[in-house]
């Protein structure tokens, strides 16, 4: 015993040194450990001299046995306290019991040692107290009441880990009382000799046993299930010994009355007898044994985890899943709460119980429970993790469970990978959680983990059905899509509106019962698999009707690149063409009017003057001189009347453009020499920078010359003073192109045709254009200029988009004007046919 004590005092003790409660189990093992030691001398003494020397320090060591259970109780109760805190909570009774142990070895506490008698088996020296014993008795016997009233009212305010601790100390001290009792005292007076008094001490083993559990095991049962384990096994041994005995005894009478001549029958059949009875038996036993501790609730690892599994292996959202997996939770396990967090970029982010804001509970990837979650599968469970020596990393993860106000954490895996994070509170009835509920908590984890990838898939694939059928469904544009086969896939609810589609017309549907001109466009998609965009289609609905639709064909692959099908995106555009129509029809009247008014006007001036002159004429034709001026000036202004007259006829009816391919740098080059002298004269300055191959489109060299040559002597005129003209050239994609149109111009047809276009820069540093007039330059007769008929830059836009071209103009007064020319350049094979 004395042996089994200092181990377990050494094994306690280094489980966790800096722990108070270990520490305190550490003096109590050796204070029992002395009084083992003094025993086992006394109980082999030869004199009353040597008997009388080893009874002083076996009834000085009692004396603080108690001293040491009650520190062990104020470590429990004050878990945060040290050990020197408790030490001075003890100070009083430690005092009290030093005195005692003083009276212990004064010379008159003990009078005389009576010897047992040599035939006596197992006696012990029998001492005669002197004065002061009776003290020395109400000493324990009040130490005695004041420990089982502490421990008592303690037990019923403690929860968690400090009440198991309490009742594991109660308990082994019950039992280490009851055995001590049993062998000591009861059945020496059955018997009547003390022959058991000796084995005393095996109590104080299964003190140590019980007691050691209870302060360091990292994995603790209730006191309660190891009670009710005990009992089952209990009264399952006393059964099998009751069963061999009878049975054995029975065949060994029927042996002998039958004279079998085999010595073993009877072993035999009374341990086959056992094994037969063994399982069935075992199972009722623990029955009655859960129904003697019927108050201790138990949970059902098997009922958990099949109800576990019924729950994650249905196909439900993450929601539904996370809800009925905490109900099952909470209602198994009597937790006040659970919250589960699940991993979303990067962060463990609190999925249930829902809330909202600030209230949201989040964790970095580098949180100290996370960290620890991400290298232990195990559950964490603060009380346990408090009862060993931990690492920086597991305090940490400690102190950041209870700021959290959570006493068990468990990582969610999936895959290997922490995917989430369950937190438990306090179970309600204050009990710990126990090691067979870590094991529970663990399968739980290991099946919500497994579920959460179900689930997450389940969700994203719903999401993404519902997704999709309310985008397909309202989908502004028609679109129908089609297998291999050529049979119908989906068909959207504006496709039904726009073809007047019957209600019966669903996927499985035949491609015949579209238009034939839809169908035919399916057909060439899936034959040439290729995009086919923007087609202009016109499709007859009736003998009479007919509708204009805007198409995009395209097939769709999967995702080993093998084609699916093929699919119809289509636009009603018939309102648009209508619409088109009187717009041209309006834009025609408007410019008849606008025309109008600027030929009266442009005209009117030199008629006036050429009017004004030959009604004088007659009173001064003696007058050479006015002759002179006359025929000069009529001259002048009938060329401006030609001039204005032939602008007129270009702006409103150019000339058909002769398409072939050009240089496009070439062309640029020659007007500006065109120009050249002009520039020189007013001092602009010309910078050219174009790219270093040439560029060839499909255009009219003359027109675009003419064009070309207005924007310059337009960019001259922009500066007065003097200035810079530059010119540059590039290649760049459509892309390119819609980013600079400035959201003034859309880009032209071509552009889904061409990959490739040519920008033109033509920028100057004059006066630039006023903002509200931006939308107006390139309209008939608008100017700002004091001089000019206003057409110049409207007849380079009509030659310009007449070519295929798109023109923008960016412009900010007192920094410059740029104008934007982007012309396609043809693919190969392309002709200007």
């Amino acid at each position: 015993a004395f042996l089994v004590d200092a181990a377990y005092g050494l094994v306690v003790f280094w489980t966790n040194p800096k722990r108070a409660i270990n520490q305190y189990y550490a003096l109590l093992t050796i204070f029992f450990g002395a009084w083992l030691f003094s025993q086992w001398n006394l109980l082999h003494v030869s004199s009353s001299q040597q008997a009388d020397f080893w009874i002083r320090p076996v009834l000085a060591t009692t004396l603080f046995i108690p001293v040491a259970f009650n520190a062990i109780r104020l470590s429990m109760k004050y878990r945060e306290y040290e050990w020197g805190r408790i030490f001075k909570r003890s100070t009083p009774l430690l005092c009290i019991a030093i005195l005692a142990c003083v009276w212990c070895f004064l010379p008159n506490s003990i009078i005389a040692v009576n010897l047992p008698e040599n035939d006596v088996p197992g006696g012990v020296p029998e001492p005669e107290f002197g004065p002061g014993y009776f003290f020395f008795e109400l000493y324990h016997i009040l130490f005695l009441v004041y420990l089982v009233h502490a421990f008592v009212r303690d037990t019923r305010n403690a929860r968690g880990i400090w009440r198991t601790e309490l009742q594991y100390l109660m308990f082994g001290c019950g039992v280490c009382l009851a055995v001590a009792v049993l062998l000591g005292m009861i059945i020496p007076e059955i018997i009547g000799d003390s022959r058991t008094a000796p084995l005393a001490p095996v109590a104080v083993i299964l003190m140590n046993i019980i007691i050691a559990y209870g302060i360091a095991t990292q994995r603790i049962m209730g006191v309660a299930t190891v009670l009710r384990r005990a009992t089952a096994y209990g009264l399952l041994t006393a059964y099998l010994v009751l069963v061999y005995q009878s049975t054995a005894w029975i065949v060994s009478e029927l042996v002998s009355i039958w004279t079998i001549p085999i010595a073993s029958l009877p072993e035999l059949l009374a341990a086959l007898v056992v094994a037969f009875s063994l399982a069935p038996v075992h199972g009722r036993l623990q029955k009655f044994a859960d129904v003697l501790f019927v108050r201790a609730r138990t949970i059902d690892l098997g009922l958990i985890v099949q109800q576990a599994s019924a729950v994650t292996q249905s196909i439900s959202t993450l929601d539904d899943l996370l809800h009925d997996f905490t109900r099952i939770v909470l209602s198994s396990l009597g937790t006040n709460h659970v919250r589960i967090l699940l991993l979303q970029e990067g962060r463990f982010v609190q999925a249930i119980p829902e809330q909202e804001g600030d209230d949201v509970l989040t964790l970095d990837a580098n949180d100290p429970l996370v960290r620890v979650l991400a290298l232990h599968s195990e559950p964490l469970v603060m009380e346990t993790l408090r009862r060993r020596r931990l690492s920086p990393l597991l305090e940490a993860a400690v102190q950041r469970m209870h700021s959290l106000n959570e006493v068990v954490a468990i990582g969610i895996r999936a895959q290997n990978k922490l995917s989430g994070i369950m937190l438990l509170g306090e179970r309600l009835s204050g009990r710990i959680y126990t090691a067979q509920e870590e094991d529970a908590l663990s399968l739980l984890s290991a099946e919500l983990g497994v579920a959460l990838d179900n689930a997450k898939l389940f969700t994203e694939a719903s999401n993404s059905r519902l997704y999709n059928d309310i985008l397909l469904e309202n989908l502004g544009n028609g679109m129908i899509a089609t297998n291999m086969d050529l049979g119908i896939t989906a068909c959207n609810r504006e496709a039904h509106v726009i073809l007047r589609l019957p209600d019966e017309f669903v996927a499985g549907a035949s491609l015949d019962q579209i238009p034939p001109e839809l169908a035919e466009i399916i057909r060439n998609t899936l034959r040439e698999r290729k995009l086919r965009e923007e087609l202009d289609v016109p499709v007859r609905m009736g003998e009479k009707e007919i509708i204009h639709l805007r198409v995009t064909s395209s097939v769709f692959k999967s995702h080993t690149g093998d084609v699916l099908g093929a699919m119809v995106v289509f636009q009603d555009v018939t309102t648009m063409k209508h619409l088109q129509v009187q717009n041209r029809r309006s834009d025609r009247l408007a410019s008849m009017g606008t025309l109008s008014a600027g030929m009266a006007h442009e005209i009117k001036n030199p008629l006036v003057t050429i009017k004004t002159f030959t009604q004088l004429l007659p009173e001064r034709y003696e007058d050479e001189e006015f002759r002179y001026t006359f025929q000069d000036l009529v001259g002048k202004e009938v060329k401006r009347i030609d001039r204005i007259v032939n602008q007129l006829l270009t702006f409103s009816r150019p000339s058909k453009p002769r398409f072939e391919p050009i240089d496009m740098t070439r062309v640029i080059a020659d007007s500006l020499s065109l120009v050249g002298q002009e520039m020189r004269r007013n001092n602009v300055e010309v910078s050219t920078s174009f790219q270093d191959e040439s560029c060839d489109v499909l255009g009219d060299a003359d027109l675009l010359s003419q064009a070309f040559v207005n924007f310059f002597l337009n960019a001259q005129e922009s500066m007065q003073e003097g200035g810079t003209l530059s010119v540059q050239t590039l290649e760049v994609d459509g892309a390119h192109a819609a980013v600079q149109s400035n959201g003034n111009s859309a880009l032209p047809s071509w552009n889904a045709s061409s990959s490739l276009l040519m920008l033109i820069k033509i920028a100057d540093t004059g006066c630039g254009i006023e903002e509200d007039d931006l939308l107006r330059v390139f309209d008939p007769f608008f100017t700002t200029k004091k001089s000019g008929t206003g057409l110049g830059l409207s007849v380079a836009h009509g030659i310009i988009t007449e070519q295929g071209g798109m023109i923008d103009v960016v412009s900010e007064p007192g920094r410059g004007t740029e104008f934007l020319i982007h012309f396609p350049v043809p693919k190969e094979g392309v002709t200007n046919e």
